[in-house]
């Protein structure tokens, strides 16, 4: 048995990379709903509108770990035959069913993206685990090389508690008796015996880190779980070190059906038969930590998202969700080939997802500079003066949809067809302007050529876009105006006015212009429980309060229906809520409440 100085000296030899300083950065790719401490006072950034599932912030930061993890141990044990010849692969589970105590790391990459324009989006995440049979588990996550929190699940004294030192928060709760007992089946011992339960082939003997390893390999999805999802692809492997016949590297690589993104998880850096002291599974949560509300148990499995059926999803649809729309395939705009040189590049995190944009968006002529030739030349190949106002709204959606098709905010010939979309949505929205559901269209063809702001640091933060602001607060305000009218008289507003609204009160918000902003946000408030958007109540209140205290405020009210968009979606962040994105494709998105009754930021 070896003291706890041999153990930080046997994982610092194998390479694991703790950084003790990222405790001190702000890390944001995960933390959708956080708020960034600045100067005394909470921002929160317009990130991703996705991982809007568990009630707590920092269990479900804590449950990345248990989600990866039990994909690996939630391994159904099947009928499988051992080779009687492969004598030393059942040493292997027989020797880890005796360790007790062991540190690993595991790594998790998800790629999805626009393969077939040159780019990949790549999110990493990083968990190393200390297990003691005495004492629980303690685990450390990170995200693209940052900390995301501490977790321990303490096993004598029945609780979990998880920390997240960049926001200086902690959750804290008990854990279950149904939970210690899930805890056990997470251990690579369980782990190692069931993969060694199932049918697999042998692979022979390799090199791993310099050492010789002799491996295995399941090509049976059941290894992931009693009652797997359909995946398109699914391999397993796992390698043994020849001598000491203990597991040196478990790898697993899969699919799910119907879906693009591909999650490969690796566990490696094993340390055996270790000693750990009692300190070691102390949480010690600094005094000037905030608890979080109570939260719900930690869930351990990623379900598929239970959506509506379409039927009733038709209030939060566009009003021209199914319009037909007209076939621009061998459009052409400005003089620009489409032929450009397919890149090879993968985006690692949403920051480097961000710069490209931006370095793309850089070399666009401003929309300004182009609209009048643009004009000329949709007048001359659409004939768009003649065209009638439906006309001109499925011709709108029709160029924003191949602006997405040509790479959106990631490529060079893009831009044309998203500023067409905006001047033909344009001309509908001045021949009907009390059309809201046309100005909202109007508004979703500049939220995708526009960002909201740039990744690029000034002394004043991150730089901001101005126009983008000025046209989107004019054109909300106007909806405003129409919804109080409308609504004094014999209309009750709809979720639809709620995210015109929210959008106002936002914009005002980032323009500092606290008091009107204060009016949309309590008229909002007021219309809540009349109107059927009473579960965003909560963010509409520290909204309020935070505009009191001259602070600014952010929240996403939309969720993905699609699970495999993360970590592409980042492409489509740095916009108001109200922003839909490519919907005809395979991105459709739905109101938080409708996937959860209790998003995470609606507290309890």
């Amino acid at each position: 048995m070896r003291p706890k100085e041999d153990i930080e000296k046997r994982i610092k030899n194998a390479n694991i990379v703790i950084n003790v300083e990222t405790d001190k950065k702000i890390f944001s790719n995960t933390l959708q709903a956080f708020k960034k401490s600045k100067a005394g006072k909470s921002v929160v950034t317009p990130m991703s509108i996705r991982r809007i599932i568990m009630k707590s912030k920092i269990t479900k930061l804590a449950a990345a770990a248990v989600i990866i993890i039990a994909v690996l141990i939630g391994i159904n044990q099947f009928g499988g035959s051992i080779d009687g010849a492969s004598v030393a692969w059942a040493n292997v589970a027989e020797r880890v069913e005796e360790i007790q105590n062991y540190v690993y790391r595991m790594r998790q990459t998800e790629t999805s993206g626009l393969k077939d324009q040159g780019f990949e989006f790549v999110t990493e995440t990083e968990i190393i685990t200390y297990n003691s049979s005495q004492n629980g588990n303690k685990t450390e996550t990170y995200r693209n090389g940052e900390l995301i929190t501490r977790s321990f699940y303490l096993r004598q004294q029945k609780e979990f508690v998880g920390i997240c030192p960049p926001t200086k928060e902690f959750d804290r709760r008990p854990l279950s008796e149904a939970e210690i007992l899930e805890m056990d089946q997470m251990s690579p011992r369980k782990m190692v015996s069931r993969f060694l339960s199932a049918d697999y082939k042998t692979l022979g003997a390799k090199t791993i880190n310099g050492i010789e390893v002799q491996g295995v390999e399941v090509n049976n999805p059941e290894v992931l779980r009693k009652n797997p999802p359909p995946l398109e692809s699914f391999v397993g492997r796992l390698w043994i070190d020849a001598e000491t016949e203990l597991p040196v590297w478990l790898e697993l690589e899969f699919i799910p059906k119907g879906m693009t993104t591909t999650t490969k998880i690796v566990v490696d850096k094993f340390v055996w038969d270790v000693q750990f002291d009692v300190s070691d599974f102390v949480p010690n949560i600094p005094a000037d930590y905030t608890q979080q509300p109570k939260s719900g148990s930690v869930t351990v499995q990623q379900k598929q998202p239970s959506v509506e059926k379409e039927a009733s999803l038709e209030p939060y649809l566009s009003k021209f969700e199914k319009l037909n729309l007209p076939d621009l395939k061998g459009l052409k705009l400005l003089g620009l080939k489409d032929d450009e040189p397919k890149m090879n590049i993968a985006l690692v995190g949403h920051i480097e997802i961000w710069k490209a944009q931006d370095e793309f968006i850089r070399n666009w002529p401003g929309y300004s500079k182009v609209r009048a030739q643009l004009y000329e030349e949709l007048l001359e190949k659409l004939n768009i003066e003649n065209l009638s106002v439906e006309e001109l709204v499925a011709t709108g959606l029709a160029l924003r949809e191949k602006f997405w098709q040509k790479g959106g905010c990631l490529s060079k010939v893009s831009y044309p067809y998203g500023y067409a979309a905006r001047i033909l949505l344009e001309m509908a929205h001045d021949r009907d302007p009390e059309n809201m559901d046309i100005t909202d269209e109007l508004v979703e063809s500049i939220l995708s050529v526009e960002l909201g702001w740039q990744y690029v640091e000034d002394s004043d933060g991150k730089i901001k876009n101005p126009c983008y602001r000025e046209v989107l607060t004019k054109l909300r305000l106007a909806q405003f105006e129409q919804i109080k009218r409308e609504t004094e008289q014999e209309r009750a507003p709809a979720w639809k006015d709620f995210v015109r609204v929210n959008d106002l009160a936002i914009l005002l918000g980032m323009a500092d212009d606290y008091g009107p902003a204060l009016e949309v946000v309590d008229w909002l408030i007021r219309e809540a429980d009349r109107s059927g958007w009473a579960a965003y109540l909560n963010p509409l209140k520290r909204m309020q309060k935070h505009y009191s205290d001259g602070e600014k405020f952010y929240y996403g009210i939309f969720v993905n229906k699609k699970i495999d968009v993360f970590p592409e979606e980042y492409r489509y962040a740095r916009r108001l809520p109200s922003f839909q994105g490519p919907v005809r494709e395979k991105r459709g998105v739905i109101p938080a409440h409708i996937q959860n009754p209790n998003p995470v930021w609606t507290g309890d």
